[in-house]
């Protein structure tokens, strides 16, 4: 994302994310992460309490490919990995055993879809993100609509 420049005192440039989509596996065995403004998706071993722990941990990280720019990922139980993706307006699914992505569902409304879950009744709920919307990326004018979310 990037500022803009348009607020007196605001400069352009791009607005820095640290890891903020994650998901963790149905056996705990398996964290996935990714950065939100980033499209690989990386996975670490973080348990181990002992003296090599984050050595441990630095080496077990393993890139698994591409699902798109995300700010969010839930995983249900056979192990299915839900990202939104903000770049074609869609909550992709990725494979864990093959690293494939594929369109789970497509929207215009999807913009930034974020804070999902998968719920006991077997429906993802989410939320949409309208921070890009705010006045501080569009000179000072609030563009936020409503609803403000909606899954």
């Amino acid at each position: 994302m990037y500022r803009n420049g348009t607020i007196p005192g605001e400069p352009i440039g791009n607005i820095n994310f640290a890891a903020d989509s994650i998901a963790l596996s149905a056996n705990r065995s398996t964290l996935y992460f990714s950065t939100a403004a980033g499209r690989e998706l990386p996975t670490a071993r973080l348990r181990d309490n002992g003296p090599y722990s984050e050595l441990l941990a630095n080496g077990a990280v393993q890139y698994l490919g591409q699902k798109g720019l995300s700010d969010w990922l839930e995983m249900d139980s056979s192990g299915l990995i839900y990202c939104g993706n903000m770049e074609d307006n869609s909550i992709v699914i990725f494979q864990t055993t093959t690293g494939t992505v594929e369109v789970f569902v497509r929207d215009p409304r999807f913009s930034e879809t974020d804070t999902m879950s998968v719920a006991t009744d077997g429906y993802l709920y989410f939320t949409e993100n309208q921070l890009w919307r705010g006045p501080g990326y569009n000179g000072g004018v609030d563009k936020r609509v409503k609803p403000f979310c909606f899954g």
